[in-house]
């Protein structure tokens, strides 16, 4: 995405999801519409859950996206049964 004489950046870094091959398959597969074919790095890497905190940590521009959840547990309502 990058010119020759562009800066190395994230920002600059990315993908272009062309009209055939896996992963407009599979977009297609769930029914996804994508506006856009073109993605930075940086924006790619911002919405991996397993890496956004740290991301955020080290990018300060962006903001977090995610909620933190605290005091997480599964309720199983009893009265109700298995399915």
């Amino acid at each position: 995405m990058h010119s020759a004489t562009s800066v190395i950046d994230l920002s600059n870094e990315g993908i272009q999801i062309q009209q055939r091959g896996i992963l407009s398959a599979i977009a297609g597969y769930f029914n996804e519409k994508e506006a856009s074919t073109k993605h930075s790095l940086d924006d790619l890497l911002f919405n991996l859950p397993c890496i956004h905190r740290t991301f955020c940590l080290t990018h300060h521009t962006q903001e977090d996206l995610f909620l933190p959840l605290t005091d997480c547990r599964y309720v199983f309502n009893e009265l109700a049964g298995p399915k």
